[in-house]
């Protein structure tokens, strides 16, 4: 798994894990990228993720060996330090979302299988929540996490019966329960939002066909199949208001796209190469993607995506690298 984030004004970050599990990353505008991948150092037993809360500011997490989650962030021009240790005994990938400039909250799974959480506080002056705030449940997947608004948080994860659990941050406290929102699945929850009060949930079901729920501000939809057949976990991001593009690897090793506009879905596009690695793309501007996947010689690949069909090339760019695969 690879993450890849928009940190200013149409300049993006990809990072990945090399063999070795240290992590390395490339800038670029989807036009030029660095000519070399830089080292952060580190080693982690999961891919780390990265989340911008402000203009020239990114912020990565990552699971140690020792099960600890780390940070490191670029700040202003420069990289911080070593990698700070936030503690915890993680047992999976972190998950990450921000509702406001200097606040971001981190969830993984940790003992009993639990769901735990730590809040970053830097606009309140406090930095780090001092220990780790355990959520309950009991879960079989890592964590997902998505903010609509000012002080709003929601979370998925599937129970030891895969079958998918909610909760949220309601703005002064938790919601009392984890409630379960049914479906069975075989791959981890991924979540979107386009607006206050809404919601949209991908997973892979036990068919390996997507699927796909919605929360409409008062109500629950049903679930309901997408259809494909597919070997990775899904990677969902808004590409305008109301405009959800939808990527994953087919049994054929190729990548396939869709796209929720308002509420019709269009039909499964095959956008090609051949890949290893569950697919990650940003956003730079309206209706415009920069998606990365792994080859199969564990380099990174690169390509654009313009409303409707791929910008002035129909082949992949290679980015170069050899990195760790996470199907």
């Amino acid at each position: 798994m690879l993450t890849a984030v928009v940190w200013s004004s149409e300049k993006a970050i990809i990072l990945g894990l090399g063999v070795y599990n240290g992590l390395f990353y490339k800038r670029g505008d989807g036009t030029n990228w660095d000519s070399d991948w830089t080292p952060l150092g580190g080693t982690f037993t999961y891919p780390p993720v990265a989340i911008s809360w402000g203009p020239d500011r990114i912020d990565i997490l990552g699971i140690g060996i020792n099960g600890n989650l780390y940070t490191k962030y670029y700040d202003s021009g420069q990289w911080s330090g070593v990698w700070e240790s936030l503690g915890g005994f993680c047992s999976s990938p972190p998950a990450v979302a921000s509702w406001g400039i200097g606040r971001y909250d981190v969830f993984v799974i940790g003992p009993g299988g639990h769901m735990y959480h730590k809040a970053y506080r830097g606009a309140e002056g406090q930095r780090w929540d001092a220990e780790w705030y355990n959520l309950s449940g009991i879960f079989s997947s890592p964590p997902a996490v998505v903010s609509w608004g000012q002080d709003r948080i929601d979370m998925f994860g599937l129970g030891t019966n895969n079958t998918m659990y909610h909760r949220a941050w309601l703005g002064d406290r938790w919601s009392p329960t984890w409630d379960n929102i049914g479906g069975v699945f075989r791959g981890s929850p991924v979540v979107t939002s386009w607006a206050s009060d809404r919601l949209d949930v991908f997973a892979l079901g036990s068919d390996y066909a997507l699927w796909h729920k919605a929360w409409l501000g008062s109500t629950w939809s049903d679930w309901k199949s997408l259809g494909g057949i597919f070997e990775s976990e899904p990677f969902a991001i808004l590409s305008d208001f109301n405009r959800i593009e939808v990527l994953a690897i087919g049994t054929d090793d190729h990548l396939w796209h869709n796209s929720l506009i308002a509420s019709t879905w269009g039909d499964w596009d095959k956008l090609g190469g051949s890949f290893n690695s569950a697919p990650v793309a940003v956003s730079m501007s309206a209706k415009v993607l920069d998606v990365f996947g792994l080859g199969l010689d564990n380099a990174m690949y690169h390509h654009t995506w313009s409303g409707d069909t791929w910008a002035e090339t129909s082949s992949w760019d290679r980015l170069g690298g050899v990195f760790a695969t996470h199907l």
